[in-house]
């Protein structure tokens, strides 16, 4: 059976995308005990980023070799981590904030070109629009603080999950497939 990722004209690219590379990104939690970590690009688990990204509809940006769609924009203020889970939840259709994995799939620490965020210089694909380099994670490091990753740095960090200043929620979801499309 084959399964196509994405509705209207993207789906056939998609479809030899997702033949071609990873479909999923691999997931998994690990014991941290530093505050503060530069975060490593697992080459096999996470497309190289600014390649393989491509618009979607207005307003979604695609991986095209994990599959996942993102908001091209972050929420454009300061949110503590619950505002920017709420952020993400009400952009319905099972949006929700990256696990430190897939928010780091979008940072390349050899780009020449980055995009503008706030005052720092992000090393992300072009066509997202960041108004600041630390985004909120949807995981938890322990108590009251949760994981965040700077786009410009390429390292996580816990903070205060009641704590907002330059803190954003960019949000990210699994497409549903599409079955039976016709094949080529």
């Amino acid at each position: 059976m084959n399964k196509t990722f994405l509705r209207g004209e993207t789906r056939t690219l998609m479809r030899r995308a997702v033949g071609l590379s990873a479909l999923w990104l691999a997931l998994g939690a690990s014991p941290v005990r530093a505050q503060v970590e530069p975060v490593a690009v697992d080459a096999a688990a996470s497309a190289p980023a600014g390649v393989g990204f491509a618009a979607v509809s207005d307003g979604v940006i695609g991986n095209l070799a994990t599959g996942l769609l993102w908001t091209a924009a972050d929420n454009a203020a300061d949110v503590d981590w619950n505002q920017a889970q709420l952020r993400c939840k009400i952009q319905g259709d099972a949006w929700r904030l990256p696990s430190v994995a897939e928010l780091n799939s979008l940072y390349d620490p050899a780009a020449t070109v980055t995009v503008r965020c706030g005052p720092s210089d992000c090393k992300v694909p072009g066509g997202f629009k960041l108004t600041s380099a630390r985004q909120w994670t949807r995981e938890r490091y322990a108590g009251e603080e949760a994981w965040s990753v700077s786009l410009s740095k390429g390292n996580r960090a816990t903070v205060s999950v009641h704590y907002g200043f330059h803190m954003r929620a960019l949000c990210v979801r699994q497409p549903a497939p599409i079955n039976n499309l016709p094949h080529e």
